[in-house]
This record gives C-alpha cells, sequence and structure tokens, in this order.
C-alpha cells in the first residue's frame, strides 16, 4: 500500500517502516490469535503514526501543497533554526537552487534568506533573554551556539549591545515604566 502512496525518494525510510507495519497488520489479522484485537489496535496506531510523519515531512518540503516558496522556507525555518542550517541545506530540503529561494524570500519578507534566519534566531534570544531567568550561556546554547561567546557575539551585531546588558536595560525599563495609563494591566 504504502508504494503506492507515489512518496519521493527522501521519504524511503518512512515509506519501508509504514510497509512494516501494514505487513505485521495484515499478519496479525490473517492470524487472529489471542490478543489479536489489541495487537491490532496497536499495529493501527503505528501505521497511523507513519502516515502523520510523512504528512509532516511532506508539508515541510512543501509536497504537493499549493505553498509558496518563502511559506515552505520560514516554516522550515522555524523547525531548523536552532540547528544552524546553510542556506544551501534549507534549498535541498525545498528542492531549490539557491537564487529562486533568494528571490522567493527577499520578495516575500524583504531579507536574504539568511538574514531571515539571523532575524529569526535574534527573536528567539530576545523572547528568552526577556521571559527567562536562564543564564546568557544556557540560551546560547539552547538557540543551537556551541560556543557562549559566539552567541554574545551574534547578538551583540544584531542588536548592538551585548544580551546581559539587553537584559538589563530591559528589566530597567521595566521597573521605571513608560509614565503611561496604557502600560497598566
Amino acid at each position: 500500500l504504502a508504494d503506492r502512496l507515489l512518496l519521493p525518494v527522501e521519504e524511503a525510510p518512512l515509506r519501508a517502516r509504514l510497509n512494516a507495519h501494514l505487513e505485521a497488520l495484515r499478519d496479525e489479522l490473517a492470524t487472529a490469535g489471542p490478543g489479536g484485537d489489541a495487537a491490532c489496535d496497536c499495529l493501527l496506531g503505528l501505521v497511523l503514526l507513519s502516515l502523520w510523519r510523512i504528512a509532516l515531512a511532506r508539508r515541510a518540503t512543501g509536497g504537493g501543497e499549493g505553498r509558496g516558496l518563502s511559506d515552505r522556507f520560514v516554516l522550515l525555518a522555524l523547525q531548523q533554526v536552532r540547528a544552524h542550517w546553510p542556506v544551501a541545506e534549507y534549498c535541498a530540503a525545498l528542492g531549490t537552487d539557491r537564487d529562486q529561494l533568494g528571490r522567493a524570500v527577499r520578495r516575500a519578507t524583504g531579507q536574504s534568506p539568511r538574514a531571515y534566519l539571523h532575524g529569526e534566531l535574534h527573536r528567539q534570544a530576545c523572547d528568552l533573554l526577556l521571559g527567562t531567568g536562564l543564564q546568557v550561556a544556557q540560551i546560547g546554547y539552547r538557540l543551537g551556539f556551541s560556543d557562549p561567546a559566539y552567541f554574545n557575539r551574534f547578538f551583540t551585531r544584531m542588536e548592538g549591545v551585548p544580551p546581559s546588558r539587553f537584559r538589563r536595560g530591559a528589566t530597567r525599563s521595566k521597573a521605571v515604566g513608560s509614565g503611561s495609563f496604557a502600560a497598566w494591566p
């Protein structure tokens, strides 16, 4: 059955797993041994889980959906930004070349793919700095930076101030308040 789904080659491991679950389900139904109902329930759950994973993989790579290339890039970027994929890896996953991806992303966001990825990392860093009590190094590790000093340099380049100063400044301005009633809860 899985062979009839016309899955792309990169989904072959998912297809093999789905075929194995379907064969086990067929065998279980044919033997009708003790506990067969429970076994069929479990195997059916595995079949559905495999189909769900295939759907997720297809959605991330745009498998036949009417989504634009930039939409697929943004979705994949949200999933992989912390893995620090190079733009070439996004191109490979989306089945396009660097120029086509660059044009589509620039048209949709006004930024290059690399700038968009850096902006997303910066946004997540700001959210973690302002919304958690994690140490700056822990935030860097959480965002996929293997070296806290590199995270500090990245953040400083993006924000203009080091992460610790950004956090202190935001905390201080929150404590002082804006003096406006609009800031009240």
